[in-house]
């Protein structure tokens, strides 16, 4: 665990930098992360971090399922993988956050929402984009570069892994 955890939205808020960032401590991979502020006034700021610290445990979950559906299609399309993946459980010890941004509904400004993109050993080109609404929804899982509108709904044939 790093020394100095910024765990809290007070200690992420103290990193803030002028080039539009604060550094977060992601829990679950147990590492520091950048976390993108620019354009976002403080209180949406410290309601995502909150949203953030408090991310639910079965939100990991959908997550690892969903990550592991895109990891198949993968290695479908190309075939031999140098990083095979027998189970969703084991998707873990292949990705690892890059960045994390904030983005925002122009519909209902109560939620807030979470977009990551994450290194994968599978796809080194593209990696992986997460949105994660509030604390407890994943909305939007694709290979990064395809990010999402928080108001839109995009379905698995548009290309969410998290799609209906």
């Amino acid at each position: 665990m790093p020394e100095n955890r910024l765990d809290t939205p007070e200690k992420a808020m103290a990193t803030k930098t002028i080039e539009g960032y604060c550094n977060v401590y992601f829990a679950k991979f147990d590492q520091i992360v950048k976390l993108y502020i620019e354009n976002f006034d403080d209180e949406y700021i410290k309601r995502c971090l909150k949203s953030f610290f408090n991310l639910e445990k079965k939100l990991f979950s959908q997550l690892e399922l969903f990550t592991f559906n895109y990891y198949k299609d993968v290695a479908e399309c190309v075939g031999d993988l140098d990083y095979p993946i027998d189970s969703p459980a084991e998707i873990w010890q292949h990705i690892q956050p890059s960045y994390i941004y904030l983005e925002q509904s122009e519909i209902n400004k109560a939620n807030t929402f979470l977009g990551i993109t994450l290194y994968c050993d599978w796809d080194e080109e593209h990696g992986l984009y997460w949105s994660i609404k509030n604390n407890n929804e994943v909305v939007h899982v694709s290979p990064n570069g395809e990010y999402s509108d928080p108001d839109e709904k995009v379905s698995y044939e548009d290309g969410n892994y998290a799609g209906n």
